[in-house]
């Protein structure tokens, strides 16, 4: 689980990324920007990173040019070609029409969840140093500091404000990452998975972005994926429903059809990338603790766009409560990756 947003940690604008001109062609150079333990961390996971895929000679993510452990810096080949899947995602006639790649990312998900029982993986992970104890990443729903107050934007002082005395949601966080120590399906999983970090190159299927690696839940990765192809069906229909005209009953109504329908036609693409990675993973899903991993996913996208913003959006607020209801009831959300629906444009 990622509660650094819940500890009131930001992470924007962490590296610095840019194309340069090398004797072999063109290479992409990220820089580790932000607080000397934080980048340190983050240039030793992805140099460590490197050392992982060798395990299988298998290029899971572009393989590593060079590294400038003093600037923190590392080199990577320039994919020209490239695509992200999020970007064909965006650029689809349907979910169909990306649900052969959407089963492509899944199946290579499963391929580095199967790099289990490695003992370089366990020495790399237990040879890193020791994090000073974390705030209480439940503590926002107690009650927030004079600093946080001061720094904090209005959406998520509005954030706050909707979660701060929800008790019922705050049992069900609590209860969730008590179960995650309890969770068999433990792997090196990449940790902050979205569709923008697949490479799509031709026939070849990349995973990018290795700093927050670690052994965890293969829950996790799984609901980051889930989570944000869920998020962004959801935004995508209350945007529209929001533009529909008429009384507040008929906008209400046309809200809650306008969801169903998005909730159905996503599941075509949710059912491809878990039916990939089930082909290719020795960790059967849960539903249940996916269901609930989902639930966080979205609202911790709630709470990442509340950062940049004077205000939570009704929107945001519809997609947290959708959140909310699936961290308490995780029964609810296994139907977003299990329904069948028939397949419409998007």
């Amino acid at each position: 689980m990622s509660t650094d947003l819940l500890a009131g940690k930001r992470h924007a604008g962490r590296n610095t990324i840019y194309v340069v001109a090398e004797e072999d062609g063109l290479a992409l150079a990220k820089r580790f920007d932000g607080p000397d333990v934080d980048r340190d961390r983050r240039f030793s996971n992805t140099v460590d990173w490197e050392k992982v895929q060798a395990i299988r000679g298998d290029d899971f993510s572009p393989r590593l040019l060079r590294t400038d452990p003093v600037e923190r810096r590392v080199w990577f080949p320039y994919l020209d070609s490239a695509e992200t899947l999020q970007s064909q995602i965006e650029g689809r006639t349907s979910w169909s029409a990306v649900s052969d790649v959407l089963r492509d990312c899944g199946r290579r998900l499963g391929d580095v969840h199967s790099l289990t029982g490695q003992s370089l993986i366990l020495d790399l992970f237990t040879a890193r140093p020791a994090l000073s104890e974390p705030p209480d990443p439940l503590a926002m729903f107690h009650a927030i500091s004079g600093q946080q107050y001061a720094e904090a934007s209005g959406g998520e002082l509005e954030c706050w404000a909707l979660f701060h005395h929800d008790h019922e949601l705050r049992s069900a966080l609590q209860a969730w990452m008590e179960d995650q120590g309890q969770d068999p399906a433990i792997a090196p999983i990449h940790g902050d998975l979205r569709p923008d970090q697949f490479l799509i190159d031709g026939s070849r299927v990349h995973i990018i972005d290795w700093e927050e690696w670690t052994l965890g839940p293969t829950t996790r990765d799984l609901a980051g994926m889930v989570g944000a192809l869920v998020f962004d069906a959801l935004h995508g229909a209350f945007v529209r429903a929001a533009a529909a005209t008429g009384g507040v009953g008929e906008v209400h109504a046309n809200v809650l059809a306008r969801a169903g329908e998005a909730l159905a036609e996503v599941s075509v693409a949710t059912g491809a990338f878990l039916e990939g990675y089930a082909a290719a993973s020795p960790h059967p899903v849960d539903p249940v603790r996916l269901g609930r991993a989902i639930g966080w996913a979205l609202l911790e996208r709630v709470l990442a766009r509340a950062v940049f913003s004077h205000r939570l959006t009704t929107i945001d607020k519809a997609v947290a409560g959708i959140g909310r209801q699936a961290l308490i009831d995780p029964d609810s959300a296994t139907a977003l990756v299990h329904q069948e629906a028939e397949d419409v444009p998007a």
